[in-house]
């Protein structure tokens, strides 16, 4: 029998790995988030390396959504004030 090899990226077991190795020196669970996401883990996986609930990344992807249009928005006009 011949097997052939995939040319796939790798096995669920391998990417996980991986994902372990781009965030072994971050800190935060966001920062983890954003690095992984960079990277194009899906919720479950980001859960499964970061050891957090899929809610926990859910929270720190909209936390970051959130930073991003805060800085967008103006502060309301206070020259009126005595």
């Amino acid at each position: 029998m011949n097997k052939k090899k995939s040319n796939k990226l790798g096995t669920n077991q391998e990417l996980l790995l991986l994902g372990y190795l781009c965030v072994k020196d971050l800190k935060t669970l966001p920062e983890m988030v954003e690095v992984l996401d960079r990277f194009g883990f899906s919720g479950p996986d980001i859960a499964k390396i970061c050891n957090a609930a899929e809610g926990s990344i859910r929270n720190a992807r909209l936390g970051k959504k959130g930073k991003k249009r805060a800085k967008h928005v103006q502060e309301p006009n206070q020259s009126n004030s005595k």
